[in-house]
């Protein structure tokens, strides 16, 4: 209910008081769905966050906001030094406006995926920040109020679908609605369990509740909240905050889950196999008993022969036949099966010390599994770190789909192949990253990372090029051209192969392909 109308006009409320008198000084956006803006009055600072991606949108007023000195683009530049008069929502609507002088307006309009960001001149838009919702360009300004007849005769004309009169509760108050057996009230009580839902939203505590793995904001109080607020604006902050934090943790408690089961899927499947395996030498005893009966029948067994047939000790009525090595002596084809017996031993042996290490990691693997049902954010770090090696020593870790390298200072990652490279340039690398390629044959993807705004030195790119170089069809060229380019400039189409991208804008240099004398 974060971008729901009762609670809007309640933070429209509060930023009034707030902000009034502020001037905007700044304007800017350094990731795709984000909008970032300043306000000042001469004696502080105040932030406002627009975030409007693909499964969450949400107003956020951090104490302090570090603009990046690079990829941060500047917009809405005519608001710019312009002073706040007022703060406003829009009847029954998910909107909030921020009025400015010179008949200016920006208009936050949170509906979900198509959110935006849209500046008013008077009636007319101006500017949009999500340019790709182009129907936002023909709206106008008076239009985005809506009305509701809150009377009991219109309630009467279409009892059976009042979400359809009643737009602005949403589906979270219908299903609390519902719980409180709603449908099954009378025309008139249901009407009044409209009417009182109502003045909760109107005069609301805001909760922020937890639902199996989703953080919401409520506006009505609820037993069980994490935590409760009189004040809309530390309410929307907090809950961003536990929002993102909650987020992190089932992801990064899924990405752990995943590589458990596989762990536990592969132990499993090694575990099966080998002990199967170990039955089967165990029961498989006979070069130590080909070995007995050769040493048994020595007198009957002459050097040149390549066979011997005889009957086991234990079944005298059962032939079986020894191969013999012709250029051995009969002693010499005992002692051949003896050592190979005594092989097998060995075999056997350090079989059943490999199922024992499995079966231990077994356990241990299903104690990590049951564990991360419960572990909070800081205990799945932990429990992160151990699995890829980073805790303690000799664990086994989490295969990267990478090789590391390091020169003067800065890290270089190189692809260890076509789906690794996918994961290296689209999910692993900063779009502040530099991206190099050997241009026109197949290859690793190699990623320089980013310093913090320090720019890249020759040497450094052409260490990395020459990597680039070594890990592709070229390696064995004396020279081999290689593009390189930032990140942010390296996309991948839907539907394309493992490892292919489109690169916008790139530089090539002509460099000597790493020898392994120099990595």
């Amino acid at each position: 209910m974060h971008n729901n109308f009762y609670f809007l006009s309640k933070l429209s409320e509060r930023l009034r008081g707030r902000l009034t008198g502020f001037t905007l000084v700044s304007c800017f956006s350094q990731e795709r769905d984000e909008l970032v803006m300043e306000l000042n009055n001469g004696k502080e600072s105040f932030f406002i966050k627009v975030v409007m991606s693909g499964d969450f949108q949400c107003l956020y007023f951090p104490e302090h906001f570090k603009r990046a000195r690079k990829n941060s683009v500047d917009l809405f530049l005519p608001v710019i030094m312009k002073t706040v008069e007022d703060i406003f929502t829009f009847r029954n609507e998910r909107s909030l406006g921020i009025k400015l002088t010179d008949g200016l307006q920006l208009v936050f309009k949170m509906h979900g995926r198509p959110s935006n960001v849209i500046l008013f001149e008077h009636e007319k838009v101006v500017e949009v920040f999500r340019k790709n919702l182009s129907l936002d360009l023909t709206l106008q300004l008076s239009g985005l109020h809506r009305d509701i007849d809150w009377s009991y005769e219109r309630f009467g004309e279409a009892p059976d679908h009042p979400e359809r009169l009643y737009f602005t509760f949403g589906k979270y108050i219908w299903d609390y609605l519902s719980t409180q057996g709603f449908t099954s009230k009378s025309l008139k009580d249901r009407f009044e369990a409209i009417q009182e839902i109502r003045k909760q939203l109107e005069h609301p505590v805001f909760s922020i509740i937890k639902e199996g793995a989703s953080i919401r904001l409520s506006l009505l109080k609820k037993n069980g909240a994490v935590a409760q607020f009189q004040d809309p604006l530390e309410a929307i902050n907090e809950f961003f905050v536990l929002r993102n934090k909650t987020a992190g943790v089932y992801l990064l408690r899924a990405r752990l889950h995943s590589h458990l089961e596989g762990r536990r899927k592969q132990t499993e499947s090694f575990l099966e196999k080998n002990r199967s395996k170990l039955n089967e030498l165990t029961r498989d005893q006979h070069y130590q008993q080909w070995a007995d009966l050769i040493m048994a029948h020595l007198h009957e067994i002459n050097q040149g022969m390549v066979q011997f047939e005889t009957f086991p000790f234990d079944a005298p009525a059962e032939r079986i036949i020894i191969p013999l090595r012709r250029e051995l002596t009969p002693q010499k084809n005992a002692e051949l099966y003896y050592r190979k017996g005594k092989n097998k031993q060995i075999e056997i042996d350090q079989l059943r010390a490999a199922l024992d290490r499995k079966e231990k990691d077994l356990g241990e693997i299903l104690e990590q599994l049951a564990q991360l049902e419960t572990a909070n954010f800081d205990q799945l770090e932990t429990m992160q770190a151990s699995l890829s090696g980073k805790a303690s020593a000799g664990q086994e870790r989490i295969a990267l789909p990478y090789h590391s390298f390091r020169f003067k200072d800065f890290d270089i990652w190189v692809g260890k192949h076509a789906e690794a490279n996918d994961t290296l340039t689209t999910k692993l690398a900063h779009k502040e990253d530099m991206w190099l390629h050997a241009k026109d044959v197949a290859g690793s993807h190699v990623i320089i990372k980013n310093q913090g705004g320090k720019t890249f030195p020759k040497d450094v790119i052409e260490y990395a090029a020459s990597l680039a170089a070594y890990y592709s069809k070229r390696r064995n060229e004396s020279l081999c051209p290689v593009a390189y380019t930032l990140r942010k400039y390296v996309r991948k189409r839907k539907g394309a192969p493992a490892g292919a991208v489109v690169v916008d804008r790139e530089e090539v240099i002509l460099v000597e392909p790493l020898t392994n004398n120099k990595k």
